[in-house]
């Protein structure tokens, strides 16, 4: 029965390891994938001319097209911001899959090595600890890095949007007149950074119930 549980313990120790290998090819893949959803918006945002139409593209005499039109760049925008969430939301996911399972592994090592001494001299006090992380710590660095650049990304995204809202000689972003209107379009614009935010703090009261 010893013999059992300690293959277990060991088998665990090994399948963590494999699957932070795993989570790093995990994030080239995040990268292509923000690296995609930006050229997209980009393209857009470069062709859409002060003078577009709300519902349909300018064409020159040959039908190529010389502008989208501001719905295809407000779409856009949706896309590439719930892109970003969907991401953020998995960043995070694997970041605090990784603190609940170090803090098992945590677990396993201080049961192999009880004394506190050779612990110490072996792993250190901080390094391999996933207990007691605040904030704006709790993750793992490098999803900690991810999940930052995704959150400025956002705010760069909702900038340039509103940038362009307010320069369109066809549309007019004004509380003053439909005031419920506009007030819905405005926040629907940050919904998505609002949901990346949320999640975050969701995750780290997953992560104070679970590991702390």
């Amino acid at each position: 029965m010893s013999k059992t549980k300690d293959e277990l313990l060991k088998s665990f120790h090994q399948q963590f390891a494999e699957n932070q290998n795993h989570h790093q090819t995990v994030f080239i893949q995040f990268i292509s994938a923000v690296f995609i959803v930006i050229v997209g918006y980009a393209l857009v945002y470069t062709n859409t001319s002060s003078d577009a139409g709300i519902f349909n593209m300018t064409r020159d005499k040959d039908q190529n097209i010389v502008s989208y039109a501001i719905i295809h760049l407000i779409g856009s925008f949706f896309i590439a911001e719930l892109t970003l969430t969907l991401l953020c939301i998995l960043l995070l996911n694997i970041g605090y899959g990784f603190r609940r399972d170090q803090n098992v592994i945590y677990n396993i090592r201080k049961l192999y090595i009880s004394d506190d001494a050779e612990y110490k001299k072996i792993f250190g006090e901080k390094s391999f600890n996933p207990t007691g992380k605040k904030l704006f710590s709790y993750l793992p660095e490098f999803n900690l890095i991810f999940v930052i650049f995704m959150i400025v990304l956002h705010v760069l995204l909702i900038v340039s949007l509103f940038y362009a809202l307010c320069h369109f000689n066809n549309f007019r972003l004004s509380l003053c007149e439909h005031w419920l209107s506009h007030s819905l379009l405005i926040m629907s614009f940050f919904l998505p950074l609002g949901i990346s935010i949320l999640a975050y703090w969701k995750y780290y009261k997953k992560y104070s119930n679970v590991v702390i």
